[in-house]
C-alpha cells in the first residue's frame, strides 16, 4: 500500500509519517517509507491476535511553519491456515460391553483449531485399527458409534487411531489415539471359546490322562460340569480349570465316540453350554486267537507241490484255514501267519494273510505219515500281538 497526497504551495516536497495506532501492539508490526509513502509490514501479522489494525499517518510540507494533514488507515488481517487441529487429549480410552446395542455411543473426541472460517472447521475420520469396520464416526462432531456386533473371543481391544483435518488450503491434520476395551456385563452369561469341539483319543490312555481343557469368559468365575454324555463316567472336569481328564478306563469295543455337554455357570447363575464330541480311536490292546485249539488237515502223498492242505472228513475237499479272530479293528485286526518248526517249513508254506497250508515239495507217506507243527498268528498293530496253536496234519 502507498501513501499518496498533494500540496498546491510551490515546494511540493513531502513527508509521511506513523503517528499512532488504535492498538498499541500494533506500531511495531508497520513502518511508513517517508519519502515514497509506501506502508511495510515490519513483522509477521498472527491474525488469531489482531484482525485488524487502524493506523493513524500524516504527512507534511517542508514550509515554515510546516503544514501536516492526518488519514486512517485500516489494515484488514486475512486469516492464513497455520494452526493444526489441536486434539483436547492425548489419548482417548473406554469400555465398550459386548452386547452393547448397534449405534451405542462408545466415544468422543474434540479438536479445536485456533484458525478461522474454513481454516477452522475440521473433519474426523478413523484411519487404522478399525478391524471389521466395527466402528464409525461423526464427521463433523466426533462422536464414535458402534456400527457392527462385538465378539470378546476374537478381538478384546482396539487401538483406532482418529484423524482431525481441518478444511484449509492446503489441509493440516493430527490424530490421536483411540483404546476400546470390550467387556462383558455382570448379566451377561459365559461365552465359550468355542460353540464345538471334536477330539480323538486312543482308548489305551491311563486314567487321569488330559484330554482337553474348556475355555470360556465372564465378569465373573465360573463353575463347569457334565452335564450329559459321559457314559460310565469316563470323564471328569475340573469345576475351575476346566480340564477334562479320564476318569474310568474306555474301551473302544465299547463305546466309539462320546458326546459331552459341559455347563458353565458364573456367579450370576447365568449359564452357557459347549458341546465335546470325543473319538476313540482303537489301540492294540487285543490278542488274536484261534477259533479252534488243535487243527488236523489231510493231504495225499501224491500231491503236486503247490497243493493245499484240506479239511479232514471233507468230501467237498475245502482248503484247511486257520481261523483266527481279534476284537480290535484296521491293522490292529490284520493277521499273519507264521509256521515256527523248521522241519515243517521245509515241507509246507502258510499263507500269511488267509492261513492256508500250501506244499511246497513232494511227501512220502512211508516216511512221514504226520506232521505235527505250531502256528504263531499276530496281528499287524504296534506292538504286535502273537497267538500260537499247533497244527497236526
Amino acid at each position: 500500500m502507498q501513501l499518496h497526497a498533494t500540496d498546491r504551495d510551490e515546494d511540493k516536497k513531502l513527508f509521511y509519517h506513523l503517528h499512532a495506532t488504535q492498538d498499541p501492539s500494533s506500531l511495531a508490526l508497520f513502518r511508513i517509507d517517508s519519502i515514497s509513502g509506501n506502508v511495510i509490514v515490519a513483522q509477521r501479522l498472527d491474525f488469531e491476535k489482531t484482525a485488524q489494525h487502524i493506523l493513524i499517518v500524516f504527512v507534511k510540507d517542508q514550509g515554515a511553519p510546516g503544514k501536516r494533514n492526518y488519514a486512517k488507515i485500516i489494515v484488514n488481517v486475512h486469516d492464513h491456515n497455520d494452526h493444526h487441529p489441536e486434539f483436547t487429549a492425548k489419548i482417548i480410552q473406554s469400555k465398550v460391553p459386548e452386547s452393547a446395542a448397534i449405534g451405542s455411543k462408545l466415544a468422543e473426541v474434540r479438536a479445536i483449531d485456533r484458525d478461522s472460517g474454513h481454516n477452522a472447521e475440521i473433519q474426523y475420520s478413523i484411519i487404522t485399527g478399525n478391524v471389521g469396520s466395527v466402528f464409525e464416526i461423526d464427521s463433523t462432531f466426533g462422536i464414535i458409534t458402534l456400527a457392527d456386533s462385538l465378539n470378546i473371543n476374537k478381538i478384546q481391544e482396539y487401538m483406532l487411531q482418529v484423524k482431525a483435518v481441518d478444511l484449509g488450503k492446503p489441509p493440516l491434520s493430527s490424530q490421536i489415539p483411540v483404546h476400546i476395551i470390550v467387556t462383558m456385563s455382570e448379566n451377561d452369561p459365559p461365552k465359550f471359546s468355542a460353540n464345538n469341539l471334536a477330539i480323538e483319543i486312543f482308548e489305551n490312555l491311563s486314567i487321569g490322562s488330559f484330554i482337553s481343557q474348556v475355555t470360556a469368559r465372564s465378569s465373573s468365575s465360573i463353575f463347569f460340569n457334565i452335564i450329559s454324555g459321559n457314559i460310565n463316567e469316563s470323564f471328569r472336569i475340573n469345576p475351575s480349570t476346566g480340564v477334562i481328564v479320564i476318569n474310568n478306563n474306555i474301551d473302544y469295543e465299547i463305546n466309539k465316540v462320546f458326546n459331552l455337554t459341559i455347563k458353565g455357570t458364573n456367579m450370576a447363575a447365568e449359564s452357557a453350554c459347549q458341546n465335546i464330541i470325543i473319538h476313540i480311536l482303537d489301540a492294540n490292546d487285543n490278542v488274536p486267537h484261534f477259533l479252534q485249539t488243535e487243527y488236523v488237515g489231510v493231504l495225499s502223498e501224491s500231491a503236486d507241490i503247490g497243493s493245499y492242505v484240506l479239511k479232514l472228513h471233507d468230501s467237498a475237499n475245502h482248503h484247511l484255514t486257520l481261523q483266527v479272530a481279534d476284537a480290535d479293528v484296521g491293522i490292529n485286526g490284520m493277521f499273519e501267519y507264521h509256521i515256527n518248526d523248521d522241519f515243517a517249513k521245509q515241507f509246507f508254506k502258510i499263507d500269511s494273510t488267509t492261513g492256508a497250508i500250501e506244499l511246497l515239495r513232494p511227501l512220502d507217506y512211508e516216511t512221514d505219515s504226520e506232521y505235527f507243527f505250531d502256528v504263531t498268528v499276530s496281528d499287524m498293530g504296534k506292538p504286535k500281538l502273537p497267538s500260537q496253536y499247533q497244527k497236526h496234519m
